[in-house]
């Protein structure tokens, strides 16, 4: 059996921390599915729970902020499909093929989560074997 080589244990991450909102460490850090951003718990009802901030900051929009994730995730890099990418984090990815994601629900199986979008591909926490 092959193994998927681009596999990471994540115990912590960090992401850009929303303009104008203000971190304070051990306090809950919630992901944004809107914008792809952190902010604090209590300001948004849609958003994804995280973790705790591990440190003090004011966001600027870009710089990123750490974040110790509530669990250890495993997070695979995935090649972002051409068509219908993925945009941003925090958002559903589906599976594309054998080894892309992409935002298309039609036809393709819930993957996970992307925790983060490059142009190396998407960071995805795939979800739980046998998970809603």
């Amino acid at each position: 059996m092959s193994r998927f080589i681009n596999a990471n244990a994540l115990s912590e991450y960090a992401w850009p921390l929303t303009a104008a909102a203000l971190a304070k460490e051990g306090e809950i850090a919630v992901g944004d599915t809107t914008t792809g951003k952190i902010l604090p718990a209590g300001i948004l009802a849609t958003a994804i729970p995280l973790g705790f901030f591990m440190v003090d900051a004011t966001g600027d929009g870009t710089a990123k902020i750490m974040v110790r994730l509530f669990e250890e995730v495993w997070g695979y890099i995935c090649t972002n499909d051409a068509t219908t990418p993925v945009a941003r984090a925090f958002q559903t990815v589906y599976t594309q093929d054998g080894k892309s994601v992409s935002l298309l629900n039609t036809a393709n199986s819930i993957a996970g989560l992307a925790l983060e979008v490059t142009t190396a591909g998407v960071l995805v926490v795939f979800r739980r074997l046998g998970a809603a």
